[in-house]
């Protein structure tokens, strides 16, 4: 089975343990979770789950091209990175 599967039968968790701010809109705790994203590829976001706020999504396994960079294959930890400072730094999706 492969990701994108486990993650849409609902099969694989997130442990994060790192530092996740207090939700920007009403303070409450916040999760980071893997998702599909508009491709069904494997992503994952941070979210509140009392007023459902939560970061863009970040795809993982997949490349990516930069301006001015050769192509880069994102891997889960670049895209929990990066999903955790969106969330760090206020910015959220309603």
């Amino acid at each position: 089975m492969d990701i994108a599967s486990e993650i849409k039968e609902k099969r694989r968790s997130l442990n994060y343990t790192g530092q996740l701010a207090k939700c920007s809109r009403c303070g409450n705790s916040a999760s980071v979770a893997y998702t599909l994203d508009y491709f069904h590829s494997p992503a994952v976001k941070v979210f509140c789950e009392k007023c459902g706020a939560h970061t863009q999504r970040k795809s993982f396994l997949c490349s990516v091209l930069t301006v001015g960079q050769p192509w880069h294959k994102v891997t889960e930890v670049e895209a929990i990175t990066h999903v955790v400072a969106l969330w760090n730094k206020g910015e959220v999706i309603q």
